[in-house]
């Protein structure tokens, strides 16, 4: 991928301009306004006519009933007027608020460039069968509301390119508790998949906010998602890590973990709300003679240490530590899970993080779980945030134990006879294309003079008339509708729009 500069802002306002104007909604505004005033002067000038035809006795009642009227409109056409330009202020207030974000975006991804804009590991375009795709990224906040565009693109983005079947968000820096309807994690899930699982974890104990720092959240889409026995949450309630676990025949069975491992030094600036200052206020509680960081490590390998013993193991988290050579690597390898991106790849991971020096995002499995790709992606590409996404393929046999049966769904097709709309415009369609081809005419023709037996050009011919009628036909199912498959790219200003 190759980063893009960063955006002209002439250029980008015409554009936001033009789709404006293109979806007529500032004309909209204007047209209604325009309209009210020309029919206001029409009407005072026949108001003015009318009073000059009426007789002197009754010209003094109907000048005051004019005057009455001229001043109730003009007080309707201040308040029109004014508010087709608040309405105009608003929507540039929104495209500016729309550019600042573009340019805080590319911000990321130019400093994202000086690192490394390669790929590192292998391609994640192309998926084989029979394989799983997990997926993990830490976003540093996945927004508040489902039109938020970091969302909106970032949910797009795991539909339609990135083919994963779980995937886990660490640090989303939400109280999911707070929010609702559309909002909720499970309703932005809902809008891009029909079928999914979610799980979501955040500090139940300490009411911070809906800003709350930390959290994570996780969802398996697709077939995958009937695989699921069982889902859970750290049990302090601190909603350090989720988990899901998959089974399979005859007692298989995996977990697969999201976690956010808090930093091993207070922040200076911390203003008590981080990570870092909601679990040192547990450990004084509890009266517990541990660092936050201590605790979490502490708490992690007595779990892993139960759950490998009988099933396969995987965790994706942000350590926040190095994750080829710190001390939680060496924790994680005596648990018995190796690094699967850097087993699979070979080579040093790069930073993940687009201002760090050492990659701190990883993922762990057991042996037992045999990964046929993995890579990682470049810091601006995939899920929106300030860290790099990864990704790893397993195979099934050793992810779920056994195959899954493969449901081909059918086609959409664009023709529904239900619709009126749809099939008149299908019908004029195919009409038009055969009479633009004379196909009724050159069959007529070939009825009138055809013989028994056919002879070999009346048979051409009749092929080449079926041939054009097939032709017809496809022309109108490929026209008569348009499908809105969600491809078009996020517009803020047009999602505010009521």
């Amino acid at each position: 991928m190759s980063d893009q500069g960063a955006p002209n802002r002439y250029s980008l306002w015409s554009w936001l301009e033009k789709d404006l104007r293109n979806r007529s909604i500032k004309q909209r505004y204007m047209s209604k306004c325009e309209v009210r005033i020309k029919n206001n002067n029409n009407k005072k000038v026949n108001n003015q006519n009318e009073s000059l035809l009426v007789s002197k006795s009754k010209r003094k009642v109907s000048t005051t009933r004019n005057d009455h009227r001229k001043r109730k409109k003009k007080k309707h056409k201040c308040t029109k007027t004014t508010r087709v330009q608040f309405n105009v202020e608003v929507q540039k207030n929104r495209i500016s608020n729309y550019l600042n974000f573009k340019e805080d975006d590319t911000r990321v991804q130019h400093e994202a460039a000086s690192i490394d804009p390669e790929y590192y590991g292998e391609a994640y375009t192309s998926k084989a069968d029979g394989t799983v795709r997990i997926w993990f990224t830490n976003p540093g906040g996945i927004g508040l509301n489902h039109n938020d565009i970091k969302s909106h693109d970032s949910f797009k983005f795991l539909n339609r390119k990135s083919r994963c079947d779980i995937f886990g968000m660490a640090e989303t820096n939400v109280q999911w508790s707070k929010l609702r309807g559309s909002s909720s994690f499970y309703s932005r899930v809902k809008s891009s998949w029909q079928e999914f699982r979610t799980v979501m974890g955040h500090n139940l104990l300490q009411d911070l906010g809906i800003n709350q720092r930390g959290g994570n959240c996780m969802a398996t889409v697709g077939q995958v998602s009937h695989r699921i026995a069982s889902i859970g949450r750290d049990v302090t309630n601190l909603g350090r890590w989720v988990w899901m676990e998959f089974s399979g025949r005859e007692g298989f069975s995996t977990r697969v973990y999201t976690a956010y491992r808090p930093g091993g030094v207070k922040p200076t600036q911390s203003r008590n709300t981080t990570v870092y200052d909601q679990h040192e206020r547990y450990i004084r509680e509890h009266n517990l003679k541990l660092t936050p960081r201590t605790m979490f490590d502490k708490d992690l390998k007595e779990e892993l240490i139960i759950q490998v013993q009988h099933k396969n193991v995987m965790v994706m988290l942000d350590a926040n530590e190095d994750v080829e050579q710190g001390l939680f690597n060496e924790m994680m390898r005596d648990v018995g899970l190796h690094n699967a991106i850097r087993s699979r790849i070979k080579t040093p991971m790069p930073a993940t993080h687009h201002r760090g020096s050492r990659p701190i995002s990883t993922m762990y499995c057991s042996r037992g779980i045999v990964t046929t790709r993995a890579g990682v992606l470049p810091i601006g590409y995939g899920v929106r945030g300030d860290h790099r996404n990864l990704f790893v393929d397993v195979q099934e046999t050793s992810f779920l134990g056994n195959p899954m049966y493969r449901v081909v769904p059918p086609p959409m097709r664009r023709l529904k006879l239900n619709d009126s709309c749809v099939s008149k415009r299908f019908v004029h369609l195919v009409r038009k294309h055969i009479d633009s081809n004379n196909i009724m005419q050159r069959a007529e023709k070939l009825h009138s003079t055809g013989t028994y037996p056919a002879t070999i050009a009346m048979l051409e011919e009749m092929e080449i008339i079926d041939d054009q009628v097939g032709r017809a036909i496809q022309h109108g199912l490929r026209k008569c509708r348009t499908l809105c498959t969600g491809t078009i790219p996020y517009s803020a200003l047009f999602s505010t729009l009521s």
